[in-house]
């Protein structure tokens, strides 16, 4: 008997090179890409809205913005804080950084997509670039993204 391969969603397309590098995923049309907003542009758009947004991984967050954790070791699976810039640790402090620059990400609604992109578990994804496709909707009492369908991890910090 065949066994059906798994759902798009339980595949893992999260690869490493030999000296344990994230490479670049691929999965997401390139036109979707190529129109991504940024997280500024994000935080523009309507709620129920589908979108696409490039940006950095840059830390968690516990039941609003003002619980949040932008340095290892995170200790929340359940979301993800997008930034248009990663965090530079050596300059960078809580009280130096503009919470509404961040857009909160729920990782609830796919069990398969918190597993790879969670902090909690995935610390090695801090300050990697990263598209992800989700709806627009409030979440941490603010705009954010929830129902995340795709992501696509594309570069490290540099």
């Amino acid at each position: 008997m065949v066994e059906d391969p798994p759902a798009k969603e339980d595949r893992d397309t999260t690869a490493t090179d030999s000296t344990g590098t994230i490479v670049p995923e691929t999965g997401i049309d390139p036109t979707i890409k190529q129109n991504a907003l940024t997280v500024a542009e994000a935080q523009l758009t309507d709620v129920d809205r589908q979108i696409c947004v490039k940006a950095y991984i840059v830390g968690t967050a516990y039941k609003s913005l003002n619980n949040i954790l932008l340095w290892p070791p995170f200790t929340s699976s359940t979301s993800i804080l997008l930034s248009d810039t990663p965090i530079v640790t050596d300059s960078q402090t809580d009280e130096t950084i503009d919470k509404n620059s961040f857009l909160p990400v729920c990782l609830t609604d796919r069990a398969s997509i918190r597993k790879k992109l969670n902090l909690k578990d995935n610390p090695e994804l801090w300050n990697h670039q990263v598209y992800i496709i989700g709806t627009r909707d409030y979440y941490m009492n603010v705009l954010g993204l929830k129902k995340v369908l795709e992501y696509e991890i594309v570069k490290a910090k540099e």
